[in-house]
């Protein structure tokens, strides 16, 4: 009797600890999505840098992203055109030392039984100066 007791102890031992693996893994697949959606919203509409945070639908994940410029990114060339005041000569001047990357950063956070969670993902992303033409 005490042989089986302790094998099905180990049985059960082995079940919880599985389920609990593959909760963890829902969460992860689940938060992936999430990041990757988001991602792509950055490098699809107009993200202009600014920090954003949100919540998904049901509560469980928090994600927040935040975009710097890119530091390795190439510097644009200042327009080619006569500046006729002075403030427009500093527009000019500082305009050329712009760059018009984003390294925007993702994390998607939750919490779960064993302390919080977090993935974290980077991507450059084009953004669209006021002075350049579509």
């Amino acid at each position: 009797m005490t042989v089986l007791s302790v094998g099905i102890m180990a049985v059960l031992t082995g079940v919880l600890s599985a389920l609990n693996l593959q909760k963890d893994a829902a969460l992860r697949y689940r938060a992936g999505l999430i990041l990757q959606e988001t991602l792509a919203e950055t490098a699809l509409t107009e993200y202009d840098g600014q920090p954003r945070q949100g919540l998904s639908s049901d509560g469980v994940f928090s994600w927040s992203v935040g975009g710097e410029p890119w530091v390795g990114a190439p510097r644009i060339a200042p327009p080619r055109r006569e500046a006729k005041t002075e403030e427009d000569k500093e527009h000019v001047e500082a305009r050329a030392l712009v760059s018009n990357v984003l390294q925007v950063r993702v994390d998607v956070s939750w919490e779960t039984s064993k302390g919080s969670r977090r993935v974290t993902a980077t991507q450059l992303v084009h953004v669209r100066l006021a002075e350049e033409t579509p």
